[in-house]
């Protein structure tokens, strides 16, 4: 009786074990399943990380170029066209120059007021004027009308002024001058209206020199 007792013992301990050995191997599973999906879940995070990146990439590229404003190629000029601004604002004279830069002119000089700007205009030659109405000294009005009904400049002068009355603008057109913008300014309308003059004028003066040869 004691040695069958002490076999039935053993085989009690001996069954034991393969329950204790399969409940170890079933609670090992869910760490891999764990492990696994922390893994997948952080390659799913680093594909999402990866292509917001590249959104954001595309995205800044995008609007770099839609910021860069290329003027047309017959608006390029090559830097012989001579200009004069004449404005008394001087944050409004740089920022004109830097428009004029930006489309390819670069001849530029700067009258402060209006009886400055006669004075230039009537010692050097300038192909465009761009004349500022309210200034020292002489008003964009009266100087205007010195250069183009008293000396009869063959040049052509552009209104540039933040007066929008009507009167002011039909009395600059009365004068002569070839066009009237109101600040602040607008790029694409100063270059379709330094065009239109700097193609007049070209055309003007290759007009008169088929006509010499002729």
């Amino acid at each position: 009786m004691v040695g069958f007792v002490s076999v039935q013992r053993n085989i009690k301990g001996h069954t034991n074990k393969p329950g204790n050995t399969a409940q170890s191997v079933t609670q090992n599973k869910p760490e891999n399943h764990t492990t696994e999906t922390s893994f997948n879940r952080a390659s799913e995070n680093k594909g999402k990380l990866s292509q917001s990146k590249l959104s954001k990439a595309k995205a800044t590229t995008s609007k770099n170029s839609s910021d860069t404003t290329e003027p047309p190629e017959n608006l390029i000029e090559d830097g012989t066209t001579s200009i004069l601004i004449a404005e008394d604002n001087n944050v409004n004279s740089i920022i004109l120059t830097k428009l004029l830069n930006q489309l390819g002119y670069q001849g530029i000089d700067h009258a402060e007021d209006g009886s400055k700007a006669v004075n230039m205009a009537l010692d050097k030659h300038y192909d465009i004027i761009l004349m500022d109405h309210h200034m020292p000294k002489m008003t964009g009005l009266d100087a205007t009308n010195v250069l183009l009904k008293e000396h009869k400049l063959p040049t052509t002068i552009i209104a540039c002024t933040a007066d929008v009355s009507k009167l002011v603008q039909q009395q600059f057109q009365d004068l002569g001058v070839k066009g009237v913008i109101h600040k602040p300014i607008d790029k694409h309308m100063l270059a379709e209206i330094l065009d239109e003059n700097t193609q007049h004028s070209s055309t003007q003066s290759n007009n008169s020199t088929n006509k010499g040869v002729a």
